[in-house]
């Protein structure tokens, strides 16, 4: 089950209620027009910037996964550091000028989040509202006049640099405190832009449910990704997370179904975590500094049929020695599963030492899927001192030799169910007596 928003929620207009649940509804229909728009436009100020490109220039890497998600169009990062939202509605007008946009005027989807630096400007809560609201409906107005538009939440806005509440800073966002949410973008989503959405684009909204598109919810689930300032951080973590649930929303997926029968292959690796990219293989690539860097979050996933699926999430601690490479294909005789059988899975990877150990948490599984594990190590090396220690956090854990003079470079972890966090971790460490543990592939297969 896909938990969308868990946590205190704010009632529009009157205050603050209880603790809820909110569970995207099955059997959506598709939203046509999405995945074949000609240009998909992403407009907002720095956090956006970051999410996509740099200075308005896009990643090439995030192009690829737009391409690997089922977008057949071309993006374009238009956002702007420091932009509040009458600066998005003067570089929308620029925008639509844009030759190649413009001749596609009518067919063109529009990626917005935007507001954040006027919440910064004039919090707390209800400061600006009716300015904010204002924009932002003009805003809406102009792009849907001939455009869709995906209008997002805007992302969890703690303004605290401390590691831990209490924050020495004033007028923060206190995760342990809810009446502090009114110091942030929270109270602006719940009575503005929810509202937006519902009258311009309600089929990115169920009644009464959070957004499918929820920036927001990302740093609730994982507070780690927002750094020292309390507002930036999320990095192409976020850009993935747009593009991955804008596609699975057009496609009329909807999170909490079985993944009975799909299977997933990660190859984890040692780079820039802005280079992930999905497709057969998924390239999950992390610093191994620990400290979050660039944040090595891989939001989708596709299967090993080809296959797209937009909730799936990898997650990492981001320890390790350093990367690992070129074993050769000499290695697919000890590896007893062929869909391990790929130079890309092989030459590349990752090694601990020392106390060291590596994390992937796989997240946003179905609760009671059963899910099997199987995990490569390899090294074009001899000895007894390529051993790891490979565990999962239901229990489990298994010896993994990764020498070139092993019987196999390859264990399989018993199937478990998926506990009701939906979460699974692989954890790897060095084993007793030896000096490193090396991890280059990983499958999820769904029983």
């Amino acid at each position: 089950m896909d938990i969308s928003f868990q946590n205190t929620a704010f009632t529009p207009s009157y205050g603050w209620r209880s603790a809820e649940t909110v569970v995207s509804a099955p059997g959506l229909a598709p939203i046509p027009g999405i995945l074949d728009a000609p240009n998909i436009i992403v407009l907002g100020a720095s956090i956006m910037d970051s999410a996509f490109g740099s200075g308005q220039v896009l990643r090439p890497e995030m192009q690829a996964y737009a391409a690997a998600a089922g977008f057949t169009g071309t993006l374009h990062a238009r956002s702007q550091a420091g932009e509040r939202i009458v600066d998005t509605q003067t570089r929308l007008a620029d925008v639509q000028a844009e030759p190649a946009i413009a001749a596609t005027a009518g067919q063109n989807l529009y990626l917005v989040h935007t507001g954040g630096n006027d919440v910064s400007a004039h919090r707390p809560w209800p400061g600006n509202e009716t300015s904010f609201t204002a924009d932002y409906t003009t805003l809406m107005q102009d792009i849907t006049s001939t455009d869709l538009v995906v209008p997002m939440p805007l992302t969890k806005r703690i303004y605290g640099s401390d590691a831990v509440p209490p924050y020495s800073e004033a007028n923060s966002v206190d995760p342990t405190d809810p009446a502090t949410e009114i110091n942030g973008s929270r109270p602006y989503n719940e009575n503005i832009i929810y509202s937006a959405i519902d009258q311009y684009a309600p089929n990115w909204r169920a009644v009464g449910q959070v957004p499918y598109v929820n920036p927001y919810e990302l740093a609730a689930r994982y507070p780690q990704i927002v750094n020292s300032d309390g507002i930036h951080g999320y990095g192409a973590s976020l850009g993935r997370y747009v593009l991955a649930r804008v596609a699975g929303r057009a496609l009329g997926m909807s999170s909490g179904a079985s993944r009975t029968g799909r299977a997933f292959l990660y190859s984890p690796q040692r780079g820039d975590p802005t280079s992930m990219t999905i497709g057969s293989i998924n390239r999950f690539i992390s610093n191994g500094n620990g400290i979050f860097q660039n944040n090595p979050l891989l939001c989708g996933a596709v299967d090993v049929s080809g296959s797209f699926d937009p909730f799936i999430e990898v997650l990492t601690t981001d320890v390790f020695q350093n990367g690992s490479n070129n074993a050769g294909t000499e290695t697919f005789a000890r590896i007893a599963d062929t869909r391990f059988h790929d130079p890309e899975i092989v030459n590349n990877g990752i090694y601990v030492q020392g106390t060291q150990v590596y994390n992937m948490t796989f997240a946003q599984l179905t609760p009671n899927d059963t899910v099997r594990v199987s995990a490569v190590g390899v090294r074009n090396a001899g000895s007894a001192n390529r051993r790891a220690m490979v565990s999962l956090s239901t229990g489990e854990t298994l010896e993994l030799d990764a020498s070139n003079v092993a019987v196999s470079n390859q264990v399989t972890f018993t199937a478990v169910t998926v506990p009701a966090d939906g979460q699974v971790t692989l954890s790897l460490s060095v084993a007793p007596g030896s000096t490193y543990g090396y991890l280059h592939g990983v499958l999820l297969e769904f029983l």
